[in-house]
């Protein structure tokens, strides 16, 4: 009777462990480190606040060769560096040109700027760029295209 319990009990033992397994291989472990090197590719929110009137249609963010980031914002074009290292992701101070726009586009411009200070993690996931705080908050989504 005692063997048959501890059989019982390995055989559920191995599944809860295969069932952890089965879900670890199937949801992306953000934790990890790793991602995809950002370099030559261009980027374009899915969605900003819904701020009436403002267009971000139009706003993209590049990482280029030699750590060069740069894009459009709404109303200026900006411009800096980064560095990344598996998910980590910092950016310089971002210049940007001094152009004026109507109000609301300003507010939207200067959200998307906001976003891309604050970001220090990177994921992609099913063709979208997820920008998150060190803890794992999104911030912004975004896909590709400029």
């Amino acid at each position: 009777m005692r063997k048959r319990i501890e059989s019982a009990s390995r055989k559920a033992v191995l599944c809860t462990v295969f069932a952890v397994l089965s879900i670890w291989s199937v949801v992306p472990d953000l934790t990890a480190g790793q991602a995809t090197p950002l370099a030559g590719s261009a980027w374009r929110p899915v969605r900003l606040s819904g701020l009436a009137g403002a267009d971000d249609a139009r706003a993209f963010v590049a990482f280029g060769p030699g750590d060069r980031v740069s894009g459009f914002a709404g109303c200026n074009r900006f411009f800096g560096t980064y560095g990344q290292t598996g998910d980590r992701l910092v950016l310089s101070p971002l210049a940007t040109t001094r152009k004026l726009c109507p109000p609301d586009i300003m507010l939207k411009e200067n959200e998307f700027l906001q976003l891309l200070k604050k970001t220090r993690r990177v994921a992609v996931s099913l063709g979208e760029l997820s920008l998150l705080s060190l803890e794992g908050i999104v911030f912004l989504r975004l896909e590709p295209g400029e």
